[in-house]
């Protein structure tokens, strides 16, 4: 990694890039939610890296000649992007590389206590994973003629925080979803009412990751 230049795609606060940052040579990331960014940038003055540029702009539409990012990376990486979500964003991140990709994503069932019950508070059904699972990018990479190196690993956390700060992620998570009532911030507050204890909420998360890299051609 050690003079690598690296994209990071969907970078949230920078738990990967500040890593990367350490070592290589210029870390680009990328993330439509400027608050990431802004955290990112927070971090990246506190350790005194000055080799990592932001972009806002989504994923799904950059432009790579536009930004002079065709084949400008030595690594694409992307771990639980949702912006790495179909054919053409998948194509765009290899188009983006000159040497190698890495994608993370989820794989099976999982489950997160809160957003389940919101779900199925505001739908009245339960919530179906249909999001794009690491097993779609891994048949896509085989019918291109890859045979990308892929890792599974099981995981589970737990968050106790305060309503405040539960609510705000989890209304930030639903906006993402179209065909939610328009009073859900009123049945995400609610829900966070009857789960918490003493003004905190425990988010207990249970999930598969599947990892994968790859050298594109």
């Amino acid at each position: 990694m050690a003079g690598a230049t690296i994209l990071d795609i969907g970078a949230g606060p920078g738990n990967y890039a500040i890593p990367m940052a350490r070592e290589a040579k210029e870390v680009v990331v990328l993330d439509p939610a400027v608050a990431m960014l802004e955290i990112i940038q927070k971090r990246a003055k506190k350790e005194g890296l000055t080799n990592i540029s932001y972009s806002s702009e989504p994923w799904e539409e950059v432009d790579l000649d536009r930004l002079g990012w065709r084949k400008k990376f030595d690594l694409v990486f992307a771990s639980v992007s949702p912006g790495v979500r179909d054919v053409t964003t998948l194509k765009r991140m290899m188009e983006a590389s000159r040497k190698y990709c890495y994608i993370s994503k989820f794989a099976g069932p999982r489950s997160n206590n809160i957003q389940d019950k919101i779900w199925q508070r505001l739908f009245e059904e339960p919530r179906i994973n249909d999001s794009m699972e690491i097993y779609l990018p891994w048949n896509l990479l085989y019918a291109w003629g890859y045979y990308p190196d892929t890792k599974f690993i099981p995981s589970s956390w737990s968050n106790i925080e305060p309503i405040e700060q539960v609510e705000q992620r989890m209304v930030n998570w639903f906006c993402n979803f179209e065909g939610v009532p328009q009073d859900f911030r009123q049945v995400v507050r609610q829900v966070l009412e009857e789960e918490a204890v003493d003004g905190l909420v425990k988010e207990e998360v249970r999930t598969t990751f599947g990892l994968m890299v790859w050298q594109v051609q």
